[in-house]
């Protein structure tokens, strides 16, 4: 018996999957995240969108910690591919982008390219994340995150008077 210590069944579930079909699983119909949605749209896209990227990180880590680099290179493309597809929901951005920042951030070192992608991410839809107090929390709580968003932002658009 072996024992994957912090480890959530539908991760499990995904690498079984995967492993008898070589493709990335569809993971509709495993166990959910733990996205907390109010009653009224419990089944609404942002939480959908928010636990598929939740839920794509988790299968990443987990790759890279047991050195599963095929799978985990198949969650970050469905993650970058479901995140492209976001758009410029402020909705999307404070339910989806922030809670997996704040995941991924908790789990990836600033070399992991991931975190750069988080922060080149971050800076295209600053004009949406900037008005959210949890963003603002988030980069408190993660200053050099808060730097690589800087090397990606792009001059101020009018001069200062």
């Amino acid at each position: 018996t072996y024992v994957c210590i912090d480890t959530q069944a539908s991760t499990l579930s995904a690498l079984v999957g995967w492993a008898y079909t070589r493709e990335y699983p569809d993971r509709n119909d495993l166990q959910k995240s733990d996205i907390k949605c109010a009653t009224n749209h419990d089944e609404s896209a942002e939480c959908k969108v928010a636990a598929s990227i939740l839920n794509d990180i988790q299968l990443y880590v987990f790759c890279d910690k047991y050195n599963i680099p095929e799978l985990g290179s198949l969650a970050v493309t469905h993650m970058k591919k479901t995140m492209a597809g976001m758009g410029d929901s402020r909705i999307h951005m404070s339910m989806a982008f922030i809670p997996a920042a704040r995941l991924a951030l908790s789990k990836f070192k600033e070399s992991n390219s991931l975190f750069s992608y988080f922060a080149h991410f971050a800076a295209y839809h600053i004009e949406n994340l900037r008005c959210s107090g949890s963003f603002c929390t988030l980069l408190s709580d993660h200053p050099n995150f808060a730097f690589s968003i800087l090397h990606y932002a792009g001059p101020a658009k009018e001069k200062p008077e």
